[in-house]
């Protein structure tokens, strides 16, 4: 007996060790990535900052509405990676396969999925924190950190990141190839983005139809967006943060389901 527990503490401890290195590893590659993607942010962000916060205010634009945008930026600056993901594993699957690699390892299928929302994670910090950045110092006096509670922020930024994490697992399994991946884009990560109150908040929906406003509660960016504006915003009517949370909660648990055994069918992994 004792002999068969040193085995399971030593196999554990092995896959232990292995799926440390294996996330430790890809983390590393993802950090090495991220220079571009800082960049490209710092431009995005910096002329959606200029155009919301000054030129709009010219055309009659509420003095608030820079700050409302600033959250829905700070939303997308994260959700977008899920576009890349999407890319990155369609092609994968096509091309090399080096995916089916990570499933020889000594660890759990899940831990291979599982990596995915610790890079998206990591990547919505440092993304978030560098818009965040980017944002108060176009707007300035339009936005005040003072106010923001990180210790939220920061959590709710790693709920929206595990959700696209786990989302973008999921459209992975129902884009049927490279070549389809444009009506992916087209007809649901674009019309859930844009219905999913980037420009606009619940309330403000609800106001002019109750049919919109129940379509943009299927996006779960609506959720993100709204989470987000209430840390960042220092008055507003927006949905409560922790019914927010609870949706994107629920929502990542079911495409992680759905996606992970999904994309295990296609991969031929079951």
């Amino acid at each position: 007996m004792k002999m068969i527990y040193k085995l399971k503490s030593l196999r554990e401890t092995i896959l232990n060790r292995s799926v440390r290195s294996f996330i430790k590893s890809e983390v590393s590659v993802t950090i090495k990535s991220l220079k571009d993607a800082i960049i490209n942010s710092v431009i995005w962000s910096a002329m959606i900052a200029v155009t919301s916060g000054y030129i709009l205010q010219s055309f009659g634009m509420s003095k608030n509405y820079g700050e409302f945008q600033a959250a829905s930026l700070i939303t997308s600056a994260v959700g977008f990676e899920t576009y890349r993901t999407i890319f990155r594993l369609l092609s994968d699957i096509e091309g090399e396969k080096i995916i089916l690699y990570y499933f020889s390892l000594p660890i759990k299928s899940n831990v291979v999925f599982f990596r995915l929302c610790v890079i998206f994670a990591l990547n919505g910090v440092i993304m978030s924190t560098v818009t965040l950045l980017v944002l108060k110092a176009v707007l300035w006096n339009q936005i005040n950190i003072a106010n923001i509670n990180f210790a939220l922020f920061y959590l709710v930024v790693i709920v929206i990141a595990s959700l696209f994490a786990t989302f973008s697992i999921f459209l992975t399994a129902y884009t049927p190839s490279m070549q389809k991946i444009g009506n992916t884009l087209m007809r649901v990560l674009f019309p859930i983005w844009f219905m999913g109150g980037y420009q606009f908040s619940f309330a403000a929906a609800k106001s002019i139809s109750n049919v919109v406003a129940c379509m943009s509660l299927v996006s779960p960016y609506m959720y993100a967006n709204e989470a987000m504006r209430g840390i960042i915003l220092s008055s507003g009517e927006f949905i409560p943060i922790w019914k927010c949370l609870t949706v994107l909660v629920i929502m990542t648990v079911i495409f992680w389901k759905i996606g992970i055994s999904k994309i295990k069918r296609r991969l031929d992994i079951i």
